[in-house]
């Protein structure tokens, strides 16, 4: 799914099913005219909103294991990558399950929120505080 103009997300099998896939679909000829490929688990989902494609990119991917290019070359010491570069944004089997506010506590919180900070600071939406 286009997300961005040269962002394509992709979804894919689970990282623990196909390790290797990023790197095999960055040297993908089908691929050669996206400068950046974003595998994930569910790309419907990553795409639903500009919140949801940033959240489950940027925080599910580690950049020193997760970046893959068509070509990667060390340029002074420093890698060099091809486009297009394939983001692993799958989630990983040690990662931490995704946490939600149960509801007793958000009604605490928004009972209590103007006792918390009285300078009127606003209140998120707990209900929103996850993707949708």
């Amino acid at each position: 799914m286009r997300v961005l103009p040269g962002c394509l997300v992709l979804s894919a099998r689970t990282f623990a099913s196909e390790k290797t896939a990023p790197a095999r679909l960055a040297r993908h000829p089908d691929f050669a005219s996206w400068p950046l490929l974003v595998l994930s688990d569910d790309a419907e989902r990553a795409t639903r909103s500009t919140t949801n494609f940033l959240w489950t990119t940027f925080t599910r991917f580690d950049p020193a294991a997760d970046l893959h290019g068509a070509k990667v070359e060390l340029v002074h010491n420093h890698a060099s990558f091809t486009p297009p570069i394939a983001l692993d944004a799958r989630i990983k089997p040690w990662y931490p399950i995704e946490l939600f506010c149960d509801d007793a506590t958000a009604a605490l919180v928004t009972r209590r929120w103007k006792e918390y900070f009285p300078r009127a600071l606003e209140m998120g939406d707990s209900a929103r505080g996850h993707l949708d």
